[in-house]
């Protein structure tokens, strides 16, 4: 039996999440840009973060939950090889094998399910704070091409230099802002707003390119 690979598993999971999919990602889109038409400026980048927030958090959860659900699988796949063969009544090793092979392909995805119930919980649980190595490492697997500097502008804490595209004056990234509104109770300018609205706008782009990702082989 050929294992799912983990861009399968992740594909497969990320079908099924809310937050990723594409007629919700898009329906919070048209609210925020609602709010920026009727000149809720701050309200409207609050709520675009928020959106991006939730969806990383669930791409990095659904990252951890599946990559341990691959691991978990190769392991059962060779521990049930070992425990089928001495039990299997053929007369060559080639038909115990084609034999074993034959039940495992019937037992393994039936685990897929409960093992990934086990292991969200764990996932969901480190998944609390961004990490954006942890981001980068999903969009790897799922092969998303991606401008690394625009994504850490957006989501890490700091960046040593603007990414290209972006004319502010100083180096405060999208996910520093945010926090610093809140702290402040400030407010985002609509020229701020419409400089940063790409940088929401290409993870956005990211994350409805992986839930159109036919479910193919990495």
């Amino acid at each position: 039996m050929t294992l799912p690979t983990h861009k399968q598993l992740m594909l497969a999971a990320i079908s099924s999440n809310e937050a990723l999919k594409v007629a919700h990602i898009q329906a919070e889109r048209h609210h925020a840009q609602t709010l920026q038409e009727a000149w809720f400026t701050t309200a409207a980048f609050l709520h675009l973060w928020i959106v991006t927030e939730v969806a990383a958090k669930e791409l990095m959860n659904i990252y951890k939950y599946t990559k341990e659900t691959k691991a978990a699988l190769k392991k059962l796949q060779l521990e049930l090889k070992r425990a089928l063969q001495p039990h299997l009544s053929v007369s060559s090793k080639k038909e115990a094998h084609a034999q074993a092979q034959t039940l495992i392909a019937k037992a393994l995805p039936s685990l897929i399910g409960p093992l990934q119930s086990i292991f969200n919980d764990h996932a969901k649980s480190a998944s609390r704070q961004l990490d954006l190595a942890v981001i980068k490492s999903a969009l790897t697997t799922l092969e998303v091409s991606f401008n690394s500097s625009r994504v850490e502008y957006l989501l890490a804490s700091k960046v040593a230099a603007l990414p290209d595209g972006i004319d502010l004056k100083d180096k405060t990234t999208v996910r520093e802002r945010r926090n610093k509104l809140v702290h402040s109770n400030g407010t985002v300018t609509a020229e701020t707003a419409a400089a940063l609205l790409p940088m929401f706008d290409e993870f956005f782009s990211l994350l409805l390119g992986t839930s159109a990702t036919p479910h193919q082989d990495a």
